[in-house]
């Protein structure tokens, strides 16, 4: 028996050594993953393993070892009875190493919440998404049939941001991006701070990438008082107040364009809506701006004697 299996054994690590020699070597199979390869691919496989099992019953054949022999060929008829109930599986997970199943080379696969390129379909099949660090994802093919892939669109987006990258989250977390990896997300945030999530979480989060430019909103409001020249006087003087705070701050050189205008009369004032366009460079200044906005805001109206009202609640008393 040991001998028969040592037998096999070589047998099939010598036909694998021999499939990897063909791929490299193949001109054929340089020139890609043809239907031809895969026919080829798929058959090469079924070889190796016939052979590799009538090598292990001829080592007992030759050996003259009948008991063994005979338990050998039983094994292998309860092998191939058995699979009958598997049939089907073996048949999907052909049809994929065809590429002819619901998953496919060269298109998008979406795994665990994350976009992965399909790139080869075989036993051991390849994922990829070159937006993350060391994003190679080896899936067994049973693991495969579970997924459904899409063609890949013009400007597939692979992942909301890269290493380096500002980013804003949907719970409120704003740092710069230091690691990305199908596991996992970090982010520093600003102090120094690490903060972790696993990348479907962050996913999850809706990420607002800060690094490509962005536009800054800050609402402020002035008291009713001053209705006759909130639209023209209130809105040139703020605007002309905003920019020239982000100038004198340092920061003139991240802002694109400054917008004022008149938003809505709220409850207890008149808002105005600051629009502040920033470039590239300011995703790390995300919450400073908008704290130099709000300063220069409150600035002018110091200087102007304008009134910032706060909220007024009115409690009705029900009489008795």
């Amino acid at each position: 028996m040991f001998l028969a299996l040592l037998a096999f054994a070589v047998i099939w690590g010598c036909l694998h050594y021999l499939h990897k020699l063909i791929f490299h070597l193949s001109p054929f199979h340089k020139k890609g993953r043809s239907f031809g390869v895969r026919i080829f691919d798929l058959f090469y496989r079924v070889f190796t393993v016939v052979i590799s099992v009538f090598v292990l019953l001829g080592t007992l054949y030759f050996l003259g070892d009948w008991l063994l022999l005979s338990l050998a060929i039983i094994f292998v008829m309860g092998i191939v009875w058995a699979s009958k109930q598997a049939f089907p599986r073996f048949w999907n997970q052909t049809a994929l190493m065809l590429n002819f199943g619901a998953v496919r080379e060269g298109e998008v696969v979406v795994y665990k919440g994350i976009p992965y390129e399909v790139g080869a379909i075989n036993m051991n099949s390849k994922l990829e998404n070159k937006a993350l660090e060391n994003g190679f994802v080896r899936l067994h093919i049973n693991d495969l049939m579970e997924l459904r892939s899409r063609p890949v669109t013009e400007n597939e987006s692979w992942f909301p941001s890269r290493t380096g990258d500002w980013v804003l989250l949907a719970d409120g977390t704003y740092g710069n991006v230091t690691a990305q990896t199908p596991e996992i997300v970090t982010l520093r945030l600003k102090g120094g701070a690490l903060k972790y999530y696993p990348t479907s979480d962050y996913m999850a989060q809706s990420p607002t990438n800060l690094s490509h430019g962005y536009r800054l909103t800050c609402i402020f409001g002035v008291d009713y008082q001053h209705q006759g020249i909130v639209i023209r006087e209130i809105q040139e003087m703020m605007k002309k107040a905003v920019s020239e705070g982000l100038k004198e701050a340092g920061y003139d050189d991240l802002v694109v364009h400054v917008r004022v205008e008149f938003k809505e009369a709220a409850a207890s004032s008149l808002d105005m809506a600051i629009l502040v366009t920033c470039n590239e460079r300011a995703g790390a200044r995300y919450w400073v701006l908008e704290r130099t906005i709000q300063k220069a805001c409150v600035e002018v109206c110091n200087q102007q004697g304008w009134i910032i009202p706060f909220q007024q609640v009115s409690v009705h008393m029900a009489g008795s």
